[in-house]
């Protein structure tokens, strides 16, 4: 889940409005399983 990652407001609103994630209360969250996949591989890579 991307709520693991600080994002700046910016970059949330830029995500929301490519459609690669939603808005869900006070956390954003991948919106289907191929981003969520490819933001867990991504992310994992810079830990």
């Amino acid at each position: 889940m991307l709520s693991d990652y600080l994002l700046e407001p910016q970059q949330a609103f830029g995500l929301i409005c490519l459609g690669l994630v939603r808005k869900e209360h006070n956390q954003v969250t991948a919106s289907c399983q191929l981003y969520r996949q490819y933001f867990r591989d991504r992310l994992s890579d810079g830990i």
